[in-house]
């Protein structure tokens, strides 16, 4: 059996930087929450108001969203 055709297309993405060493604690800190709580809303996903908050902050101190999809 073979595999439909996809369409090849090149796809151009920014290349970002991660911020410097430690900005997980800093967040935390202004967030006024656990470490833990800002790796979950930036890299799982989660939603809440500790979240958002964190999100939004991560978003006016280095530019760029970093949100991945919570797929469980």
């Amino acid at each position: 059996m073979k595999c439909p055709k996809r369409d090849m297309k090149t796809k151009i993405e920014k290349k970002i930087t991660l911020p410097k060493k430690g900005f997980i604690n800093e967040l935390a800190l202004e967030a006024g929450c656990n470490r833990k709580t800002v790796h979950r809303a930036l890299y799982e996903g989660y939603q809440g108001k500790k979240s958002d908050l964190v999100r939004s902050l991560f978003q006016e101190k280095y530019g760029f969203e970093m949100r991945r999809e919570n797929n469980g």
